[in-house]
C-alpha cells in the first residue's frame, strides 16, 4: 500500500513539474493591448536559425518559411532574382554547388544548375495513374512540357539528330528509361484488379525475395498483408505520447477529426474564463480555478452534443474533484503507460499553441491585473483530455462500438489487420481512383450493418497488389515515376537531348537526382529565405551607396559617431538606451 501510495505521489510530482517546463514548448505569450514583439523560437535560440524551425517544426508542426508557390510569386515579381538564388547556393557549404556533374556538347552542368531547376520547377514524383493520364491526355512523351523555356526548347532540337519534336521528346523519354534500367509498361491501375496468374505470381516472388523469405512455398499474400498490418499498427500506437494523441490516431484510421468538435466548445470556454472585462457574463464559481468551473456547468453544457450519446452524462458526473486526479484518471482510461504520461500532454497542449500559451502565461502570473480567476494549467490540461475521450468516445462507438483506448484499438485491429490496412491506405497513403473508390464506400456502411471480413479482405488485397505492383507509387529506390519522371522532366529544362542522356553513366544520372532529392523543403525554404534577405540587402547598401555625400546630412556640422538600425521588437528600446548612456554621439 505505501508503495503504491509512493508511486502516486511520485507521478504527481513529476507532472506538475513538467508542467513548469511547459513555457520551453509553448509560446510565452500575454494579453496583447498594443503591437509588441514575441519570439516563437524562445527555446529554440541556442540552434542555428535553420536547425531551429526544423525542431520547432517537428515538435509544433509550424513551418518557419513562405509556402513554395509564394516565393515563386517574389521571384517572377523580380524581388528574387536568379543571382540571389546562385548566392545562396555558393554559400551553403553542404550543397556543393560549384562541383561539375559531366560535360557535354561543350557544356558543363554543374550542381547549382540542377539546383536552381528544382527551386524554379516542380519535379515531384507522379503515380502510375498520373503518368498514363499526362501520356494519354496531354501526350506527354509526344511534346515538350509546357513549362519548358522555348531556348531550352530549341536547343534540345538543334542539338539532336531527329527532326521533329514528337521523335526528340520520344527519344528523350527512352534515354531516361535505359539510363535507369527500366522497361515501361502502362498499365491502368484498374488492370491491376485483374492480373493474370503469371504477373500476380511475379509481383510475389519480387516481394518475397525482398523480404528475405526463405520457404516461397509457404509464401501467401495474406500473410504478409497480416504482418504489414502488425508492424504498422503496432508503429502508430508506439507513437502515441511521443509523436501523437489519441486525436491523431483516429485521424489517420477513420479521416475525422475530433480537435474540430473540441475546438469551439473549449475556446469559448477559455475565453470566458481569461476574460478581463469584456464578457457580459461571467461564471460564479471561476475562483474555484478552470477545472471546477467547468465541470460544475458541464453537463448543462453539454447535453445538447452528446443527446444522442449513452453514458456520457455518467462520465461527467463520476468526474474526480481535482484536476491532478481527473488528468491520471483520462490517461489511465487511455491505456498509456506512465513514462509518455508527460509526452502526451505536451502534444496536447500543441494542438492550440495559442490558447495553451495564454493559459501558461497567466498561470505563471497569478493575480494579474487584480483578477479574480484561478487560473492553473493543470485544469485546462484536464477538462482537454476530457472532451478528447467524450469524442472520441463517441466516434469510436459509431463506428466499431469499442472504448477509445489504446488497448481496445490494439485488440480490435489486430482481430480485423484487412481492416486496418484499407483504412490505414485510404487516409495515409495515395491509391488509383477505383481503391479510394472501394475503400471508401467500405468505411462509409461502417454502422450501418455488419460487414463480412471478405469484403474488407477483397479491397485489401487489391491495394496490396497495387502497392507491390509496377505502377505503384514506391516511396524507396529508382522507379519509373518517381525517377524516370523526374529525370525526362529536368532533362528537358537543361536542354538535354536523349543522346546526352544516353551517353551519362548511371553514377552521374544519380547524382542529377540526389540534387532534386536534396531539396528538401527545408533545405528549399532556407536558400529562398536566404536568397529573399539578400535582394532587401543588396537594395538597402545600394541605396546607402548611391546616396553618399546626397541630402541634408553632407552640410550638417555635428555628425554622428554611428548609426545602428534595428529590428522592431522590445529589445530595440533597452539597446539604444544602454548605447546612448555609453555613448551620446551614436
Amino acid at each position: 500500500m505505501t508503495s503504491n501510495s509512493n508511486g502516486e505521489g511520485d507521478i504527481r510530482k513529476r507532472l506538475r513539474e513538467a508542467i513548469a517546463h511547459f513555457h520551453h514548448i509553448l509560446p510565452s505569450q500575454p494579453p496583447l493591448k498594443d503591437f509588441v514583439h514575441h519570439n516563437t523560437l524562445h527555446a529554440y535560440q541556442h540552434h542555428r536559425f535553420p536547425q531551429a524551425l526544423m525542431e520547432a517544426q517537428q515538435l509544433t508542426g509550424k513551418v518557419g518559411y513562405l509556402p513554395e508557390a509564394q516565393y515563386l510569386e517574389l521571384y517572377h515579381k523580380g524581388r528574387i532574382t536568379s543571382k540571389d538564388l546562385l548566392e545562396a547556393l555558393n554559400a551553403d557549404p553542404e550543397l556543393g554547388a560549384s562541383s561539375r556533374i559531366f560535360t557535354s556538347d561543350n557544356q558543363s552542368i554543374l550542381k547549382r544548375d540542377i539546383y536552381l531547376c528544382g527551386l524554379l520547377q516542380t519535379f515531384k514524383p507522379v503515380t502510375g495513374c498520373q503518368l498514363n493520364w499526362y501520356i494519354e491526355e496531354l501526350s506527354a512523351l509526344e511534346r515538350f512540357q509546357a513549362d519548358v523555356p522555348e531556348r531550352c526548347r530549341r536547343k534540345i532540337i538543334d542539338s539532336s539528330s531527329l527532326g521533329s519534336e514528337a521523335e526528340v521528346v520520344a527519344d528523350l523519354w527512352s534515354a531516361c528509361l535505359r539510363s535507369l534500367g527500366f522497361e515501361h509498361y502502362i498499365l491502368h491501375p484498374e488492370d491491376l484488379m485483374d492480373l493474370s496468374p503469371d504477373q500476380a505470381e511475379a509481383i510475389i516472388s519480387a516481394f518475397a525475395d525482398s523480404a528475405d523469405v526463405e520457404d516461397k512455398q509457404q509464401f501467401r499474400v495474406r500473410r504478409q498483408m497480416r504482418l504489414e498490418a502488425e508492424v504498422l499498427l503496432s508503429r502508430m500506437l508506439k507513437r502515441v505520447g511521443k509523436e501523437h494523441t489519441l486525436r491523431d490516431v483516429l485521424k489517420a484510421l477513420t479521416g475525422e477529426d475530433v480537435l474540430d468538435n473540441i475546438r469551439p466548445l473549449l475556446i469559448r470556454q477559455l475565453g470566458n474564463h481569461l476574460d478581463e472585462g469584456v464578457a457580459a457574463w461571467h461564471s460564479s464559481d471561476q475562483e474555484q480555478g478552470f477545472y471546477a468551473s467547468w465541470r460544475n456547468n458541464a453537463v448543462r453544457d453539454l447535453a445538447w452534443v452528446f443527446d444522442d450519446f449513452p453514458g456520457w452524462h455518467h462520465i461527467l458526473t463520476s468526474l474526480p474533484g481535482n484536476a491532478l486526479d481527473a488528468i491520471i484518471s483520462e490517461l489511465k482510461h487511455l491505456g498509456l503507460p506512465e513514462p509518455r504520461w508527460i509526452g502526451y500532454l505536451e502534444r496536447l497542449a500543441l494542438q492550440l499553441p495559442g490558447w495553451s500559451g495564454m493559459f501558461l502565461w497567466r498561470h505563471a502570473h497569478p493575480g494579474y491585473k487584480g483578477l479574480i480567476s484561478r487560473i492553473d494549467l493543470l485544469d485546462y490540461l484536464a477538462v482537454f483530455l476530457i472532451l478528447e475521450r467524450l469524442f472520441a468516445r463517441r466516434l469510436c462507438r459509431q463506428i466499431w462500438n469499442i472504448a477509445p483506448d489504446l488497448d481496445f484499438l490494439r485488440w480490435y485491429f489486430r482481430t480485423n489487420k484487412e481492416e486496418f490496412l484499407v483504412r490505414y491506405a485510404l487516409y495515409n497513403l495515395r491509391l488509383p481512383e477505383y481503391a479510394v473508390n472501394r475503400a471508401h464506400r467500405l468505411t462509409s456502411m461502417v454502422g450501418e450493418h455488419v460487414l463480412n471480413p471478405e469484403e474488407w479482405r477483397y479491397v485489401a488485397y487489391m491495394i496490396w497488389t497495387w502497392r507491390h505492383s509496377p505502377a505503384a507509387d514506391r516511396p524507396k529506390g529508382h522507379s519509373v515515376y518517381r525517377s524516370c519522371w523526374r529525370l525526362f522532366r529536368l532533362a528537358q529544362h537543361l536542354g538535354l537531348h536523349g543522346g546526352t542522356i544516353r551517353a551519362l553513366s548511371l553514377e552521374q544520372v544519380e547524382t542529377m537526382l540526389d540534387c532534386l532529392d536534396q531539396l528538401t523543403p527545408d533545405k528549399a525554404g532556407q536558400l529562398w529565405l536566404q536568397a529573399f534577405e539578400n535582394h532587401y540587402r543588396d537594395q538597402l547598401f545600394n541605396a546607402v551607396l548611391h546616396n553618399h555625400d546626397r541630402g541634408r546630412w553632407k552640410t550638417r556640422e555635428r555628425r554622428p559617431q554611428s548609426q545602428i538600425v534595428f529590428c522592431m521588437d522590445d529589445r530595440e528600446e533597452g539597446i539604444r538606451r544602454h548605447l546612448e548612456e555609453h555613448n551620446p554621439a551614436i
